[in-house]
């Protein structure tokens, strides 16, 4: 692991690396760490100014945690950039500043990185002049990558903006150089899964399923209700297996079942068959997918596979019965609502004798009249019908904007709606 001394630990072996290539060109040169400031020795200062995110390497170690238990999985690392400002100091008349510039530039132009093998021999070289030194327990098996440095080319505009955040100071020949990438993790034992046992590899074709539209099997301008069949038209649908996703509702096709078929180009469904008996399908505008999951492992398991897009379905509710009380009236609805579907009971007047006819919308009472918490969904519905106007009325629920619907009368020479109806006393 790479822990929290890795930032000291690439200054110092930066710092010991520059000392070596100046000694040979000014004796007495030294090199010193800390702002830059009046009155240090001859030799080359290191100033670390600014520590940045790695913006290539920062989401490297996502995630770092198990979503059952929160354990680590990994060790969370943080990778960074470091950006130095390096001053040279000696005798303006002697010009050795600029000779330790020199060298500088020289020193990384020629080998503009730090390995793993010079952090290695920097933290052995303090260690031998102090067993205890700060640094001694730095590690740097977490350091996969060399450290490179790259001139950053500052005009004078820039320069004496960084100048500017070190006041009283005065300023001195100096060049900017950013390290990349500095890696720091945190100190925590991850638990570590069993080794696979045996690999094994998959390579299938990309053929995901393709919707183009659903359609009742009674026609296509023709509602689709509960109890339904639709047919799904499209391309390789037909998968191993195949699943189809309805809302909520996640259905797995038999290739023996004579009800629910599937070709590569149409999956017929019953809606009112066993396999959707039991589930929550619900009235109002669905989502369809086709889903086909791919088998994997040893034994065969479902893994996430290829997934179609996904197609609108208007589900209608279907009225069952209609009883009107003291002013309340109750609805008996197919498919079940729950909790949070926005229900409404909509009245028009039938056959009126003059001026506009009467139409109500009433909304259904809060959680469509649940209140039982452990009951999340219901096949009545009580409405309040107080200031309803006495009459016969043509009677519609709307369930998420899918709407029953209306009788019409057999007559061809005179069509009209004519159900179902309540009489409001």
């Amino acid at each position: 692991m790479s822990n929290y001394l890795a930032i000291a630990a690439v200054t110092s072996t930066f710092g010991q690396w520059l000392l070596e290539k100046a000694a040979c060109v000014l004796s007495g040169a030294k090199v010193t760490f800390g702002r830059p400031k009046e009155g240090t020795p001859k030799g080359i200062n290191i100033f670390l100014y600014e520590v940045a995110y790695n913006t290539d390497h920062r989401n490297d170690d996502f995630p770092t945690r198990r979503s059952g238990d929160a354990t680590f999985s990994n060790c969370p690392q943080a990778a960074l950039d470091l950006y130095y400002l390096l001053t040279f100091y000696g005798a303006e008349k002697d010009l050795e500043p600029q000779i330790l510039l020199g060298s500088t530039i020289s020193t990384l132009h020629s080998q503009p990185v730090i390995t793993s093998e010079m952090l290695r021999r920097e933290i052995a070289r303090r260690v031998d002049v102090d067993a205890n030194d700060s640094l001694a327990k730095y590690e740097v098996s977490g350091q996969v990558q060399s450290i490179a440095f790259t001139p950053l080319s500052f005009n004078a505009e820039e320069f004496s903006k960084l100048w500017s955040v070190l006041p009283h100071t005065p300023y001195t020949l100096s060049v900017v150089y950013k390290a990349s990438v500095v890696f720091v993790e945190v100190e925590v034992t991850p638990q570590k899964a069993l080794p696979v046992l045996r690999p094994d590899s998959y390579v299938l074709p990309f053929r995901p399923p393709v919707i183009e539209k659903i359609v009742s099997a009674d026609g296509e301008g023709a509602p689709v209700l509960h109890d339904s069949r639709i047919n799904i038209i499209g391309s390789r649908l037909k998968g191993n297996p195949t699943k189809v996703s309805i809302g909520d509702v996640e259905g797995d096709l038999d290739p023996t079942d004579t009800l629910n078929t599937v070709t590569d180009t149409e999956i017929g469904l019953s809606l009112g068959s066993p396999l959707f008996a039991g589930r929550h399908l619900r009235a109002g505008i669905q989502g369809v997918r086709v889903l086909q999951p791919v088998l994997m492992g040893e034994p065969r398991m479902e893994h996430r596979g290829f997934e179609s897009n996904i197609k609108p379905l208007v589900l209608c509710p279907t009225i069952t019965n209609a009883t009107v009380g003291s002013e309340i009236l109750t609805i008996g609805i197919v498919p079940s609502v729950g909790k949070r579907q926005k229900v409404t009971a909509l009245l028009n007047e039938f056959e009126y004798s003059s001026g506009t006819p009467h139409a109500y919308s009433i909304n259904a009472p809060d959680n469509n009249g649940i209140t039982d918490e452990t009951v999340t969904e219901t096949d009545s519905i009580t409405f309040s019908i107080s200031g309803v106007t006495p009459g016969d009325y043509l009677l519609r629920i709307q369930v998420d904007g899918a709407e029953s619907q209306l009788e019409v009368s057999p007559d061809p020479t005179d069509p009209k709606y004519n159900g179902p109806l309540v009489s409001i006393p």
